[in-house]
């Protein structure tokens, strides 16, 4: 299965939680304490392994680009689970009065891992040795705000970070170091 696969998979994964622990107390099944709880370990595990996924993605494509294996540099997932609690008990107290409470503890859900993915990426490029720069990978129904980002495949420094916005599934692709052609005077 594909990274972005992978990825996509783990997001809903996490959006159905969260939504489910939100029905549940809506329901009177269980407390806020609890609902809160909940929702942040169900966070806090999908952002751990959304870190692991996009660390090793960054290692296979080196592998694949050199030919030669390349072993993850080792992205260390935060711990930020007393953020996440934070998070879900701002969005239980906001639930009662939103338009659409699905959508928004869904939002949380996908957002978060999506963001860490891209975060571990981002580390990964910045601390590899064979890795130059990148370019920003447009996916699926790309939105204006990533397609002006796009700037027509540019490739940035390895260490300049990919602007993104909550939901950006969007990409960083690695260039490697001997695939940059020197510039000619």
């Amino acid at each position: 299965m594909a990274y972005l696969d992978t990825l996509h998979d783990l997001a809903t994964d996490t959006e159905d939680k969260v939504w489910t622990v939100v029905q549940s107390w809506q329901n009177h099944e269980i407390d806020r304490a609890e609902a809160s709880a909940l929702i942040a370990a169900i966070i806090a595990v999908a952002n751990r392994r959304a870190t692991a996924l996009g660390d090793l993605s960054v290692a296979a494509t080196i592998t694949v680009g050199t030919r030669s294996p390349v072993p993850a540099v080792g992205v260390s997932a935060p711990d930020d689970v007393a953020r996440l609690n934070r998070a879900a008990g701002t969005l239980l107290d906001a639930l009662e009065d939103t338009p659409d409470p699905e959508a928004r503890a869904r939002r949380l859900g996908r957002s978060e891992p999506l963001q860490k993915a891209s975060d571990a990426r981002s580390e990964a490029i910045s601390r590899s040795p064979q890795v130059e720069g990148w370019t920003r990978n447009l996916n699926g129904d790309t939105c204006q705000l990533c397609t002006w980002w796009h700037r027509d495949g540019r490739v940035w420094p390895k260490t300049h970070t990919m602007p993104r916005h909550k939901g950006c599934d969007c990409t960083q692709s690695p260039i490697l170091v001997d695939r940059v052609k020197p510039v000619s005077r």
